[in-house]
């Protein structure tokens, strides 16, 4: 209820006596329906500045808040000791895995070079022991040589054993000393031995004495195909080992390099500059702190903001049953504190499309839509932060019956105003037209001569006024 009351029993013309609900004539005419808002004074636009991602430090330099300030200028400046250490070691892993990368490309073609003379090696031993067993296994062929030394073996024993016999027979006479004898004995020794050798050589040319050396050979030829095989796998596998090698040590080259070059560019970041021309603000840090010269701070932490204050927004809420009423393009006044003889022409450019609580720790609250008003040119005194209150036009109506607010009531999803007729209060049903800040226009069987009753929920002669639909007095 608002101070109807009062100006009703200023007026207390149209009280009879004993009568205790007040009324208020029905008013016509033109209408203007506002829809009331309030807000608070937003930049038009304007930028956060936030610590670069994987910074940290304290603020080495800071601008004064309200500097005016323009793109490119150095509104603060961290101090990143710890950071530019920590690029520093980055910077240099980089180049030693560089280094080490050279190496390794250097030493590749010499790598390789040895596993592929391995793998030839292995290659040429391999064939050697086929060539071998091949040629062996074609089944043994006359020595010549061999029979020739046994012949001539054989040959020499023989005349031996003649100068043998004669030298025993000059030894009987006298004619030889026993010396020459004992040698010529020992040199038959000899030959013996020598013959018996070759004869033993001569036998193994036979194929029953070359089947061993045959299973020798062929097992021999067998196992260095498979030194080969085995050989040339442990080749690739080398060669795939130095490919990977490389390749990881580019990786890891190029990583730390990559690293160390954000860094780089995050060290630059330490300068923060201004994105757009306006004024430098700062941020309010939990709520309540702002930042200073010493202070600590971390990645992704919002200290500072440049705001364009030329150009001015108003950002405000309405209620669910006032948010039908405005539409985008609306005009709009704004009226400001410290300019009660002035208001400001706007216009509605955004009306929110979700409702939120009003509030955020009460979710059972009234609901409210969020609404954006673009502002004219505003007095230069008016700055970011002041609060508004926006009177937003959102229908006219060249004739119309218009109530107060308190006047309407509802029962249902009918609404109805208390009519005095006959001298007691009546329902009279109406439909609710265009809403405005005390007053709204309705359509229905009221009449603009008669008087609606400002009534109190509470009041007993509420109580008299018919309840069902049927004592409600029909539109026509």
């Amino acid at each position: 209820m608002k101070a109807w009351w009062l100006m009703l029993l200023l007026i207390g013309c149209s009280r009879p006596e004993g009568q205790t609900l007040a009324t208020v004539p029905v008013r016509s005419g033109p209408f203007t329906a506002f829809v009331v808002a309030n807000g608070e004074t937003q930049p038009f636009e304007s930028a956060n500045l936030a610590i670069p991602p994987q910074l940290w430090g304290n603020i080495d330099q800071l601008m004064p808040e309200g500097s005016h300030v323009k793109p490119g200028d150095v509104v603060c400046r961290i101090n990143v000791r710890d950071f530019k250490e920590r690029a520093d070691d980055r910077a240099q892993m980089a180049a030693l895995q560089s280094l080490e990368l050279a190496r390794i490309r250097n030493d590749l073609p010499m790598k390789r070079q040895e596993v592929h003379r391995d793998v030839l090696g292995a290659r040429q031993t391999m064939r050697e022991a086929e060539l071998d067993w091949t040629s062996f296994s074609r089944g043994p062929r006359p020595d010549a040589a061999a029979q020739a030394r046994s012949d001539d073996e054989v040959a020499a024993l023989r005349v031996a054993y003649d100068q043998l016999a004669q030298k025993r027979e000059l030894f009987q006479k006298g004619y030889l000393p026993k010396e020459d004898l004992r040698k010529a004995e020992l040199g038959r020794l000899n030959l013996e031995a020598a013959s018996e050798r070759a004869k033993i050589a001569r036998s193994l040319l036979v194929p029953k004495a070359q089947f061993d050396e045959y299973q020798r050979k062929k097992l021999t030829n067998e196992i260095e195909k498979s030194r080969f095989v085995i050989k040339r796998e442990e080749a690739e596998a080398r060669l795939t080992s130095l490919g990977f090698s490389t390749r990881k040590a580019g990786y890891r080259a190029r990583k730390l390099q990559a690293e160390a070059d954000l860094l780089a560019r995050k060290l630059k970041m330490k300068d923060m500059t201004a994105p757009l021309e306006g004024v430098l603000l700062y941020a309010k840090i939990w709520g309540w702190n702002k930042p200073h010269v010493g202070m600590e701070v971390w990645n992704g932490l919002t200290i500072l903001s440049v705001a364009q204050t030329d150009r001015l927004k108003v950002l405000a809420t309405v209620g669910e049953r006032q948010v039908t009423q405005v539409r985008e393009g609306a005009k709009a006044f704004l009226e400001i504190p410290g300019f009660n003889d002035r208001s400001f022409e706007a216009k509605v450019t955004l009306v929110g499309k979700v409702s939120k609580a009003e509030d955020p720790r009460d979710q059972e609250s009234r609901k409210v839509f969020e609404i954006e008003i673009t502002c004219g040119k505003l007095a230069p005194e008016i700055r970011p932060g002041i609060k508004v209150r926006a009177r937003i036009l959102a229908a006219q109506a060249e004739q119309a019956l218009f109530i107060p607010q308190d006047a309407l009531f509802s029962s249902g999803k009918k609404n109805y105003v208390l009519v005095s007729r006959s001298g007691k209060p009546q329902k009279i049903m109406v439909e609710p037209q265009l809403w405005s800040d005390d007053y709204v226009t309705v359509k229905g069987a009221l009449k603009k001569e008669d008087r609606v009753f400002l009534v109190d929920p509470e009041d007993p002669a509420l109580l008299t006024a018919p309840d069902s639909e049927s004592d409600f007095p029909s539109e026509k």
